[in-house]
């Protein structure tokens, strides 16, 4: 029964149970043959020789004969797969990992059989193939403690649930599960299909949900842009508050020796940017339009600094917002005088300022006409009660 440098297709080269070493032990493609009967002699180059060996390699199957094994390989040496298993023959199916180098050392031993595994040192990452390309795509393990890290599929649909890397950093950053309890608490996204575009290369080839990044982030009519276009990642958001019932007395009280006359403080807002949840300031430059509210002449803004202190900004008004560049974002604070011929809000008439007691704009021009009507009717009873004295 023949041990190693097996020809079972009759080419003259050996295809199980190599020797790569030339220790006249098989480091390759290891069978167990217990029976050998030759169903057919061939002859290559005048020499005769037996062939049609019926066992079929089970581990370490070099597929393109560089004598590094590529597919189930047994690293624990129990003469099981463990890594690296392909379920259709061609390419690795789940367990990949990559090896650069394989150095044969006879570390182990099945009875009296010799041959090497590939060692402990290489762990399997779960990584799953579902487009059978013989790259991972989902369920990745990079701690290496047999528990999936990002991108984890829960209900088996092929489709990522939670922990999922967006940006192809080894990052979850979508529907984050902050507390490991299998369900996502931060960034939630709903996701329906996902169609594998390997986009992430470190450690190894995998794939990401690779999402529409946004180019501007927006709430409560405040936008917030980068200079020279680029998208914003999922992981981060704007949260804005309108403060300005809170503030409005203490930024007043701060900054008034800096006003114009006539003018006041509009409204104030905080503007914070959320990454994964958490407030952070940009690490770049960003365009921030504030919208500023119809009927406010000269508006200005106020930013309030890292020190603490509120500092006027250059900023352009276009379009209806005061637009300005900045790498800190907080609290802002709009500056102006408002219109007082605007006063008409929702159909109502609004007073306008109140200035020495006397009242302004349409509400002023009513009443002077109420009183010019009392007047007339006075006058129109005056002349009666005269006649009715004179009869």
């Amino acid at each position: 029964i023949p041990d190693y440098n097996i020809d079972i297709n009759g080419d003259g080269k050996p295809d199980l149970n190599i020797d790569t070493d030339n220790d006249g032990k098989p480091d390759l493609n290891l069978v167990i043959l217990k029976d050998w009967k030759p169903s057919k002699c061939v002859e290559i180059d005048g020499i005769k020789y037996s062939t049609g060996i019926t066992a079929k390699p089970e581990i370490n199957i070099d597929l393109d004969g560089d004598l590094i094994p590529d597919i189930n390989i047994d690293n624990k040496g129990d003469f099981k797969p463990h890594l690296n298993i392909s379920t259709d023959g061609k390419n690795a199916t789940v367990n990949l990992v990559e090896i650069h180098e394989w150095k044969p050392g006879k570390d182990y031993k099945k009875g009296n059989f010799p041959y090497d595994s590939i060692g402990e040192e290489v762990k399997p990452q779960i990584n799953i193939d579902t487009d059978d390309d013989g790259r991972p795509d989902i369920n990745l393990d990079f701690d290496g403690d047999g528990v999936p890290d990002i991108n984890i599929d829960t209900d088996g649909d092929n489709i990522p649930d939670i922990n999922i890397d967006s940006t192809g950093d080894g990052k979850p950053d979508v529907n984050v599960d902050t507390d490991d309890d299998g369900v996502a608490d931060e960034n939630i996204v709903k996701i329906t299909e996902w169609k594998p575009e390997h986009n992430a290369n470190k450690p190894f080839p995998y794939d990401t949900m690779k999402f529409e990044e946004k180019t501007k982030l927006e709430d409560k009519g405040i936008i917030v842009e980068k200079p020279d276009g680029t998208t914003f990642p999922p992981s981060l958001t704007l949260k804005v508050t309108d403060i300005t019932k809170d503030k409005v007395e203490a930024v007043t009280d701060k900054i008034s020796h800096n006003f114009d006359e006539g003018q006041e403080v509009i409204q104030v807002f905080d503007v914070k940017l959320l990454e994964n949840g958490k407030e952070i300031q940009p690490d770049g430059t960003l365009r921030v339009k504030i919208p500023v509210k119809s009927g406010i002449k000269n508006p200005s803004l106020y930013i309030l600094n890292e020190a603490g202190e509120y500092e006027k900004v250059e900023a352009e008004f276009k379009d209806g917002y005061l637009i300005y560049e900045t790498d800190w974002l907080g609290e802002v604070a709009v500056i102006g005088n408002e219109d007082e011929l605007d006063t008409d809000v929702n159909g109502a008439f609004y007073p306008g300022a109140n200035m020495g007691g006397a009242l302004t704009g349409d509400t002023t021009n009513i009443m002077i006409y109420m009183g010019m009507g009392s007047m007339a009717i006075g006058m129109m009873l005056l002349v009666l009660y005269k006649r009715e004295q004179e009869d």
